[in-house]
C-alpha cells in the first residue's frame, strides 16, 4: 500500500489532511509550526479534531493551506515521521495524540517511536 492510498476505517473511506496554521514564534505554536496531520471524513470534521484536540478551545490560527489524502512520503522526514502517530487511524497523527495511551501513563509525549525512548533496547529488556 503506498503512503498516497485511500484510508479506510469502519467501511468509511476516510482523508489524511496535512494543515498548515498561521503559526509564528515567540506564540503559542501547539507543536505544528511543521503542520498537522489528521485523518478524518471531509476537511470540516479535520478542523474540528484540530480544533479540539490540538488548540483544546483555543483560537484556531488562520489555515495557510491544505493538502487533501497527502502522500507520507511528501512529508519531513527528520522531523514528521519519526514522531507521527498511526495515520491509518480517525484523528490527530501530527503531532501524536491519536497514539495509543501507554506512552501517556509514562509521561512521553505520543507519536515516534516511544517505546525506543522508555527503553533504549527498544522491547524493554536490559541489554
Amino acid at each position: 500500500m503506498s503512503s498516497a492510498s485511500p484510508v479506510f476505517a469502519n467501511g468509511k473511506n476516510m482523508h489524511r489532511f496535512w494543515i498548515k496554521f498561521d503559526v509564528r514564534f515567540g506564540g503559542q505554536t501547539y507543536g505544528v509550526l511543521l503542520g498537522c496531520g489528521v485523518t478524518a471524513n471531509n476537511f470540516d470534521e479535520a478542523m474540528k479534531m484540530c480544533e479540539t484536540v490540538v488548540f483544546r478551545g483555543s483560537p484556531v490560527p488562520r489555515v495557510l493551506s491544505v493538502i487533501e489524502d497527502v502522500d507520507l512520503a511528501s512529508l519531513d522526514q527528520k522531523h514528521v515521521i519519526p514522531n507521527i502517530a498511526d495515520p491509518g487511524r480517525p484523528g490527530v497523527w501530527f503531532p501524536g495524540y491519536n497514539a495509543d495511551p501507554l506512552p501517556l501513563a509514562f509521561g512521553v509525549r505520543p507519536g515516534g517511536n516511544w517505546l525506543q525512548r522508555l527503553w533504549p533496547g527498544g522491547d524493554g529488556r536490559k541489554r
